[in-house]
């Protein structure tokens, strides 16, 4: 079977993996998620044992009572998380499926499109993207450096069904490296969330590098420090000004068979290409694992794939 999403529905065709584009007709697997044009991409992964795990991103960057408008509080409850920011659980196998069919198996995330299902340790792990406009939004607390600079792009792990990750009460500072009081429910840049309250990352990227992708490595082609790992695509920034935009890279994070490490490095980089540091030549956005162990890549910009290799004739 071939799965594909849009903003509404989650498809699937059967498939000859020797076609280019499926030939037969589409069958409906979720239907009925509202069609948003913020934040609207369903996301998607599988586990082990039959489920399709479906992200449904907030239309929303923090759940104001006006939409991105100066010093608009926040709405508490948030009537978004009813049927946005989170994870829903369906059953893979069964078709016609509604939203409302399905289980909330995580909630509190402003959006995600890099989720993964970890077989190894039978767990969910997803990348959130972080808020935007601390300094245009409230100018009294933030400054550009701070709207750049501050909210981290958070690696994390679903413990348990029904987990809350804060949004959209909280952000996760990445200078601090501490959870914070978003300003639309009475944050003022110094004000911590409650300890415990909301789930912690495993670790925070930098401030809008826009993780796009997430796969983990299970090849042989690499060396051993590869295995268990993850990697990341960052479709890299927009809104870092007055400094330079950055990501549009893939980075790695080293794992094992127990547990993801509080760690990363940059795996692939030099995408930018020669710019002025606004703009970039190439974004990372997608990735995949082929047959043999090597890592393929693509490109939002120019549609292009790179394939990585690894040969150890040439390492010794």
């Amino acid at each position: 079977m071939l799965y594909a999403s849009d903003k509404t529905t989650v498809y699937r065709f059967h498939f000859d993996g020797n076609e280019l584009v499926p030939s037969s007709e589409p069958e409906i697997v979720v239907d009925g998620f509202t069609n948003e044009q913020q934040h609207g991409d369903k996301a998607f992964t599988f586990d082990n044992a039959g489920n399709i795990y479906v992200a449904v991103g907030a239309p929303s960057n923090a759940c104001m009572r006006e939409a991105r408008t100066m010093g608009s509080p926040g709405l508490r409850p948030c009537p978004i998380l009813e049927r946005h920011g989170g994870i829903w659980r369906f059953n893979a196998n069964e078709l016609n499926q509604d939203q409302s069919d399905g289980v909330v198996y995580a909630t509190g995330i402003r959006n995600t499109v890099a989720l993964s299902w970890n077989d190894e340790h039978g767990a969910l792990y997803f990348l959130q993207h972080g808020r935007d406009q601390l300094d245009t939004l409230f100018p009294e607390f933030y400054n550009a450096r701070d709207n750049a600079l501050r909210t981290g792009e958070e690696f994390l792990k679903v413990t348990s069904e029904g987990q809350v990750f804060g949004w959209p009460f909280t952000y996760y500072d990445n200078l601090r490296q501490e959870r914070m009081v978003n300003p639309e429910y009475g944050g003022d840049g110094q004000t911590v969330a409650t300890q415990g309250q909301y789930a912690e990352p495993i670790i925070s990227f930098p401030g809008h590098w826009a993780p796009n992708e997430l796969i983990f490595y299970t090849g042989d082609m690499f060396p051993e420090s590869y295995q268990d790992g993850a990697f990341v695509a960052f479709h890299g920034s927009w809104n870092r000004a007055p400094i330079v935009q950055d990501g549009f890279n893939v980075a790695f994070i080293p794992g094992d068979a127990e547990e993801m490490e509080a760690t990363f490095q940059i795996f692939a980089d030099g995408f930018r290409g020669e710019t002025d540091g606004f703009t970039s030549d190439a974004r990372p956005v997608g990735l995949a694992q082929g047959a043999d162990g090597s890592l393929y890549i693509s490109d939002s910009i120019n549609g292009r794939v790179w394939k990585i290799t690894y040969n150890k004739s040439l390492m010794q």
